[in-house]
């Protein structure tokens, strides 16, 4: 399978980097990517093909994923829209750019898909959801495109295009969120006297041991409970988050998000 990276900036580089560091399988993947800094360039040239044109980059591959920014992404596509296969699968990481969008700015016989991976990747723990266009093949594009974002973590398949706009603000946006939270436990743990390294290490194994015990058959609220003892300090917290709306604040952060993904597209 030949695949084609264009944009190897944070998640184009993990993708990158999770591809070739994957064993090699019946169907091998010979790796094209699009990188015009020389520091890019050079990080990869040793191990995979490093092209600085992208229609060229493109030429012949089988699957190419577009790695740039929103507003640069259907520009993009209808640049390399000629030079494409007719049977190549174009798979866009933009938040919020529709199948629609992309269809209508790059007229051509090749098939569109949507990857929504998060920063995880960079880390190979992305939860990425993936929706194939009308002129994907369920049996062709579906396991390529499974395999390429597999390479950084777990893949959920969306049937519904509309459902990636929420999906972006709690999977993509949401980590930013959880950062912010992870911010505020660093800074009360300074203002109550911890050197900044010991208050992140202690807000960070926070967040770690909450992800670690998540899991899909437990509701959250019934994991919070487990340590949440009455009038104890995590109650006494809890009930100050309440007071301050921080529930809502992080139901109109997950909407805003929403809003902009559609506004994107």
């Amino acid at each position: 399978m030949k695949v084609t990276i264009v944009g190897i900036g944070g998640l184009g580089g993990a993708l990158a980097e999770g591809l070739l560091a994957m064993p090699d399988t019946a169907e091998p993947v010979a790796l094209t990517l699009c990188a015009r800094r020389p520091e890019t360039a050079a990080r990869f040239a040793d191990r995979s093909r490093v092209m600085g044109d992208p229609r060229a980059a493109v030429a012949g591959a089988d699957v190419v994923v577009l790695a740039v920014k929103p507003r640069a992404t259907a520009p993009l596509l209808a640049e390399l829209a000629s030079a494409l296969a007719p049977e190549a699968l174009v798979v866009s990481c933009a938040a919020g750019t529709t199948l629609a969008s992309l269809a209508s700015a790059s007229p051509g016989a090749f098939a569109l898909a949507r990857a929504m991976p998060n920063i995880g990747a960079q880390a190979r723990s992305s939860t990425t959801a993936l929706c194939l266009g009308a002129r994907c093949s369920a049996g062709r594009d579906l396991p390529r495109v499974q395999r390429i974002f597999a390479a950084v973590g777990e893949v959920r398949v969306v049937d519904d295009e509309t459902w990636l706009h929420p999906i972006t603000a709690i999977g993509a946006s949401g980590p930013a969120f959880m950062l912010l939270a992870v911010e505020a436990l660093v800074d009360a743990g300074v203002e109550a006297g911890l050197p900044r390294a010991e208050a992140l290490a202690w807000a960070r194994g926070a967040l770690v041991a909450a992800a670690a015990r998540l899991d899909p058959a437990l509701e959250p609220q019934a994991l919070r409970a487990t340590v949440t003892s009455p009038a104890g300090t995590t109650a006494a917290g809890l009930a100050r988050l309440e007071e301050r709306a921080v529930r809502g604040a992080f139901l109109d952060a997950a909407r805003a998000a929403a809003a902009r993904s559609r506004e994107l597209g």
